[in-house]
């Protein structure tokens, strides 16, 4: 019974409603399979939390994993050549309302550490293929979440405008690795166990690469959304720092459907840890507040100090330029 993940979607389900989530077993949706046909597809759990003008869906895929089975992810970096950020896991869309999410780009705090590819290991060997097809279940879902959004927003369809957020998550019973930053071939050889090549994790946020499929796909359904909304009422709409719908909606497809994924242990407190997180983000504390103005003055001595390193003289340009840095 353990085997069949009905428990742990269950108990995944029980967590988010006590947590004050609306909470439904399987999001369905259409999509086609690796033959072209147009099959059924889902992920395990939807819940949809709302706290004053935020909308946030977390989107759950569950995967029960027997004891000794390992999830090995490689590290990534915050701020890196990928451009991860730390809150990038919420997706936030509000492009078409008047509000706007506060905490893009760089940020004091994390969920976890950030990390890319990731392999399962079993004691017969490893398996490339189950943590992909948990992505694969929540990444081809995301299009339609943002279509519904965009036609929530411009059609006004409810009492307040919202901002939503969709937080894709994979909750799973395998223990969690994140390989140290610089390990070598050699290491993984002379290592007799994981814990001498990685650190164990209860959470992680992974960088996600949309692929030329799902591009594609994802185009396709917010195409479909200028279609049925019409690209002049879209347009009319946007508030958005993209003057252009087709291009905030290329840029989505492209690039943030999704961008990071969360990556859980099911283990007692990691949805305290979760949602701990995303209250603070939708309710910031003083604290925050806090740490969020001393990080903005660094980041201004920094940019000054550069200034006066290389001779720099302020003008309209470098303002802008640390404005966009603080």
């Amino acid at each position: 019974m353990l085997s069949s993940g009905l428990p742990l979607e269950y108990e995944v389900k029980r967590q988010l409603e006590l947590k004050g989530c609306i909470a439904d077993f399987e999001y369905s949706y259409l999509r086609p399979n690796e033959t072209n046909v147009e099959r059924q597809f889902s992920y395990d759990v939807d819940g949809v939390y709302i706290k004053d003008e935020h909308f946030v869906t977390f989107m759950i895929e569950c995967k029960y994993r027997h004891p000794t089975t390992q999830w090995v992810f490689t590290p990534e970096i915050y701020g890196g050549p990928n451009e991860l950020s730390e809150n990038d896991f919420m997706h936030p869309f509000d492009h078409f309302v008047p509000n706007e999410f506060l905490f893009r780009g760089p940020f004091p705090r994390v969920l976890g550490p950030a990390c890319s590819k990731g392999i399962e290991l079993v004691t017969s060997g490893d398996n490339d293929k189950s943590i992909n097809q948990a992505v694969m279940q929540l990444a081809y879902a995301f299009a339609l979440k943002i279509g519904d959004a965009i036609e929530h927003q411009v059609e006004r369809l409810l009492v307040r405008d919202v901002i939503f957020y969709h937080v894709p998550v994979i909750v799973t019973t395998a223990d969690l690795f994140r390989l140290y930053d610089g390990v070598a071939i050699e290491d993984i050889k002379a290592a007799d166990a994981i814990q001498e090549v990685a650190t164990p994790e209860t959470c992680l946020v992974m960088n996600y690469t949309t692929g030329v499929e799902l591009r594609r796909y994802n185009e396709q359904v917010l195409g479909a959304v200028i279609e049925k909304l019409g690209g002049e009422a879209l347009q009319k709409a946007l508030n958005s720092s993209f003057d252009d719908v087709e291009h905030l909606l290329a840029v989505f497809a492209a690039h943030y459907s999704p961008q990071a994924i969360v990556v859980m242990n099911a283990t007692a407190g990691a949805f305290d840890h979760l949602f701990s997180y995303v209250d603070e983000l939708l309710r910031p504390s003083e604290t925050l507040l806090a740490d969020l103005r001393a990080q903005r003055e660094k980041s201004q001595r920094r940019f000054r100090t550069w200034q006066t390193r290389t001779g720099l003289m302020a003008d309209s340009t470098t303002e802008s330029a640390e404005k966009e840095m603080s």
